[in-house]
């Protein structure tokens, strides 16, 4: 069976920089999703 690792990480940042964070996140090929507003949510999949 092929099992994967999963994280789920929450982060903070400045106000203003959310844009550039989540792009520079969406290039990592293990980032499956990445949503913003306050905080940055991301779903890391391996």
């Amino acid at each position: 069976m092929d099992q994967k690792e999963t994280s789920y990480i929450m982060m903070n940042c400045e106000v203003g920089s959310e844009d550039s964070i989540i792009d520079e996140l969406k290039s990592i090929d293990y980032v499956k999703e990445v949503q913003g507003v306050y905080e940055i949510m991301t779903f890391w999949q391996r």
